[in-house]
């Protein structure tokens, strides 16, 4: 069967009962919102495989949409999405049961005495558009930017070879969602801008610091990672081009970070 088609409001049969519609066409929002009810869904279905229904701002994710969630037989693009009432909703509970799915799908020990020596810092860089195949979407490095990343990144680097950690500087859109969950569930510290890539943090199992650059309006919009991770800092700016303090910012990883290993 044909797994990308497209259809009318009209010609959705009368047992499609889950519609997404006008999800923003964002990473997070998968992860955080449209991941988690298919999964608590399917785990109330009578059948092994479901058929979706998605406004044209989902379609773009289609090929995550299926490695995450084998079990969705079909992935339809409604064209008139517009005229169908919204009817995503989730909840710490499902994000919870998400979590240990993908979790256990790749096989990741969620033991955080595991390799408890092992210090990993990871810095998420605002990626490029040339990485994104969602032209018709804004990527996020257009809407926000750290000025200084270069020496943000030669910081961290410095502040992590002082002490033998391991460090990473990483784009997500350059890694498949494999690496990612990998990835945030070895790191102890995160530093990243404010942006989709710090919905990863939901597969922490390190009790990790979170270091957010964030502009008003964003402040706690990561909220329901808070009580997965260990500690999580937010650093005001007043711009979404922000041009970071480093002094500062080192100050804050040096405070809090030792804070974590003493806990």
């Amino acid at each position: 069967m044909n797994k990308r088609r497209c259809i009318h409001v009209g010609d959705l049969p009368n047992y499609a009962c889950l519609v997404l519609n006008k999800l923003p066409s964002q990473y997070s929002h998968l992860i955080r919102d449209l991941f988690p009810v298919l999964l608590n869904y399917h785990s109330k279905c009578v059948t092994d495989e479901l058929e979706l229904y998605v406004g044209d701002d989902t379609y773009p994710f289609i090929d995550l949409i299926y490695e995450v969630c084998p079990f969705v037989k079909t992935c339809s693009m409604v064209k008139d999405a517009n005229s169908i009432p919204f009817n995503v909703f989730t909840n710490q509970i499902f994000i919870y049961k998400f979590r240990e799915y993908m979790l256990n799908k790749y096989l990741i020990h969620t033991d955080s005495s595991s390799n408890s020596n092992l210090n990993r810092v990871v810095f998420i860089k605002r990626g490029g558009s040339q990485h994104s195949d969602r032209d018709t979407h804004p990527h996020g490095s257009s809407r926000r930017h750290i000025v200084n990343e270069d020496e943000c990144i030669e910081m961290l680097y410095r502040w992590c070879a002082e002490r033998g950690y391991t460090f990473n500087a990483v784009e997500l859109e350059t890694l498949d969602i494999h690496y990612q969950i990998r990835l945030f569930s070895e790191a102890t510290m995160i530093v990243a801008q404010h942006g989709a890539g710090l919905v990863n943090t939901i597969f922490d199992t390190k009790k990790s610091l979170v270091v957010e650059l964030y502009s008003p309006p964003h402040r706690n919009w990561f909220k329901m990672c808070y009580s997965i991770v260990g500690k999580w800092i937010q650093i005001e700016h007043n711009d979404q081009f922000i041009t970071v303090d480093l002094d500062n910012m080192e100050k804050v990883i040096n405070t809090h970070y030792v804070r974590r290993i003493c806990a």
